[in-house]
């Protein structure tokens, strides 16, 4: 059963907060071969090292940093809906930000495909 936007938050929130692994599948690319969109699949890790993982579908303007150090690590991932402000095809703005580390996203949907 698909979660809501409130369930994988809390999941976020409350256990996995700590992204393990993450790939990214492409969905279409324009005349000169930039990605449009795609589908980017997280891991995110808890303490006791169980996973659960997320696809974010619709994925656009994706930017990721880290740190100078090699074992810094992405944490606190939050998703923020954006459904009211009328971009076309995206609902949902993915963050997660320390001093060490930075992801960002915005995506049309999301859901949990296995935990």
């Amino acid at each position: 059963m698909k979660k809501t936007l409130q369930e994988i938050n809390v999941l976020l929130v409350a256990r996995y907060n700590l992204l393990g692994d993450f790939s990214f599948e492409r969905n279409s690319e324009d005349e000169v071969g930039c990605v449009n969109q795609g589908n980017l699949i997280l891991t995110m890790i808890d303490r006791d090292g169980a996973s659960v993982r997320l696809k974010f579908f619709g994925v656009r303007n994706v930017e990721i940093r880290t740190g100078p150090f090699i074992n810094m690590s992405i944490v606190g991932l939050s998703i923020e809906d954006m459904s009211n402000d009328q971009w076309p095809d995206v609902r949902m703005r993915v963050t997660s930000e320390d001093e060490h580390a930075y992801l960002s996203f915005y995506c049309f949907d999301a859901d949990v495909i296995s935990d």
